[in-house]
């Protein structure tokens, strides 16, 4: 017994059965009576809801063009006469059903037809075949598995293959044009010929190197735009990452549209090194900066305040290190020692504050000044400012450091006997308020870095060295000398005062001996003004 077979195609709202539905439904039945065969074309239409349509479906499906049914009704039609017969949705269900029943159904992708054509016709109503046949499929199998070449098969290319034209763009993707090229492809394969070295038979294999051929050209296609589109992404994330890296090497080294010297990660690790060695001199020189502006003769404190001084707060600032006081204060200072030795900061501001001349005396509690016009009451302020630093003193808060500091240029004998917190070295590392030697308005003679502390004794070490190295340099001979450059500073030129200034130095931390100093200061040309 021969079966009907109905060669079958759908128009959709949506590729998803479970979202849209058919609209156009199209059916060539053939059936077989002994030798003859018939085929009856049918082709019916559907009234639609597009709420959930897909704008992309219905637009392959030309469905504002061809639709002959307003949308949002019960309507059908069977549009495969002139004039169209319009009839109920259910009555079109029916003739649909009745013409599928107990046929074998073959299409392009037939599963997807197959699949709205359920839902349409509702439960039970599938009376056809359960295995249907996709032409794609019978196709290959005429020409050859191989010859077809990789999937995914191409349903055009393959009915080139066995010598059928697909569809034109005004017939396809039309339900009826659709089932007439399916039927056909099935014509084109189920032929029976023998292919000898026949013309035939050179056609067949010609047609399969030409299928072969077509389809190797398409994957071709296919991967070069791949290629093409992953170098281009490839070379995207390569500027990328040569900007990111250029980006961080200028950050990190402030080298603006110049490439790597020794390399983006030396470069960066010898700026590191570079900062790391330029912090250390600013915590050096903050140190000490104190101890060389005692020395310094009088008349060149205000100056020096104001240029060096000024510099070493700002280095200090730049690097983010804690640096102890230093006079930069706007005023000609004068000296005024207490009873330690100590000096206490007076003045005449440049700028008074209430436009009229007075004396500043600056304090370690608040600045005091004074009228001129009342300059007798000079003693008295003087008076204030000595009983400022006894123990009627508001105390001052402790000072935390990352230097161990000292009051004296050599040894730890002053610390010896206050209450500080002492470092392995025998220097301060933590002032306390109620100690008096190491407030925020003492001077520091001597100190090294917290991290290179020389640990215990080394400073006694040290000042035993210097004894046996500089045998006769008495500290009254050497503050002797000191005087003495300081007093040729007065007058000098500024190549002169920095020469006498770094020899002044190497007195003060014990780098020359009183000999070695007074013959280099021989050397040193004062040119006055």
């Amino acid at each position: 017994m021969t079966l009907p077979i109905a060669f079958i195609d759908c128009e959709t709202t949506h590729l998803s059965a479970e979202i849209g539905e058919a609209w156009e439904v199209g059916v060539i039945l053939r059936e077989q009576d002994g030798e003859q065969t018939t085929d009856t074309a049918y082709l019916w239409q559907f009234s639609v809801d597009l709420e959930a349509a897909d704008p992309e479906a219905l637009r392959v499906g030309r469905f504002e063009e061809r639709r002959l049914l307003p949308v949002g009704t019960t309507q059908a039609a069977f549009t495969g006469s002139v004039p169209p017969v319009l009839m109920s949705r259910a009555e079109a269900v029916t003739a649909i059903a009745q013409v599928l029943c107990g046929a074998v159904l073959v299409g392009s992708n037939p599963g997807f037809d197959e699949r709205f054509l359920r839902k349409l016709l509702g439960p039970g109503s599938a009376q056809w075949h359960y295995r249907p046949y996709d032409i794609v499929l019978l196709a290959a199998a005429k020409i050859g598995a191989q010859a077809a070449g990789p999937l995914p098969w191409s349903s055009r290319i393959l009915s080139r293959a066995v010598g059928v034209e697909p569809p034109a763009d005004d017939v396809a993707h039309t339900a009826l044009g659709d089932a007439r090229w399916a039927r056909d492809v099935y014509d084109a394969v189920m032929t029976r010929e023998k292919f000898p070295l026949s013309w035939e038979g050179r056609a067949q294999h010609a047609l399969g190197l030409y299928t072969s051929t077509a389809v190797e050209l398409e994957d071709a296609r296919r991967s070069n735009a791949e290629l093409a589109h992953d170098a281009e992404r490839y070379k995207e994330d390569h500027l990328s990452a040569c900007r990111t890296i250029a980006e961080m090497h200028e950050a990190a080294t402030g080298r603006a549209g110049l490439g790597p010297i020794r390399g983006v990660v030396e470069d960066v690790a010898d700026v590191r090194a570079a900062a790391e060695r330029a912090r250390e001199i600013a915590r050096r020189l903050a140190a000490h900066a104190i101890g060389f502006q005692d020395v310094l003769d009088d008349s060149d404190r205000g100056p020096w305040a104001r240029t060096v001084g000024a510099d070493i707060i700002a280095l200090c600032n730049a690097f983010d290190i804690p640096s102890r006081p230093v006079m930069t204060s706007d005023i000609t200072a004068y000296r005024f020692e207490d009873a330690e030795g100590d000096y206490l900061h007076i003045g005449i501001p440049q700028e008074p504050a209430g436009g009229e001349p007075a004396v500043s005396f600056c304090t370690s509690s608040e600045p005091v000044h004074v009228p001129v016009d009342e300059i007798e009451g000079l003693i008295a302020a003087v008076q204030r400012l000595a009983t400022s630093t006894t123990a009627g003193t508001p105390q001052q808060p402790a000072i935390v450091s990352d230097h161990h500091y000292g009051r004296a240029w050599v040894g730890h004998e002053i610390e010896d006997a206050c209450p500080c917190t002492k470092a392995p070295c025998g220097l301060v590392s933590q002032s306390v308020p109620e100690c008096a030697q190491h407030r925020a308005d003492k001077s520091t003679r001597q100190s090294h870095p917290a991290d290179a502390c020389p640990g215990p004794d080394a400073l006694d070490d040290q000042d035993e060295e210097e004894e046996v190295e500089e045998t006769g340099d008495a500290d009254g001979d050497v503050f002797e000398l000191i005087s003495e450059i300081a007093g040729r500073l007065t007058d000098a030129t500024d190549e002169g005062e920095y020469q006498a200034v770094g020899l002044i130095g190497d007195l003060a931390n014990g780098r020359k001996t009183i000999a070695e100093a007074r013959e280099e200061l021989a050397e040193i040309t004062f040119r006055h003004v």
